[in-house]
């Protein structure tokens, strides 16, 4: 599984999100995305 660091002290979900989804499904989205889908400020 690939890792990624926070972009943020506070977006650990994104970043989870990103790893996981990257590794699952080849397509590596940004944090930024991510945080918007999750509700993530």
């Amino acid at each position: 599984m690939p890792l990624y660091q926070q972009e943020t002290n506070f977006w650990c979900g994104p970043a989870s999100g990103q790893m996981m989804l990257s590794f699952v499904t080849g397509t590596l989205h940004t944090q930024t995305y991510l945080a918007g889908l999750m509700e993530v400020h």
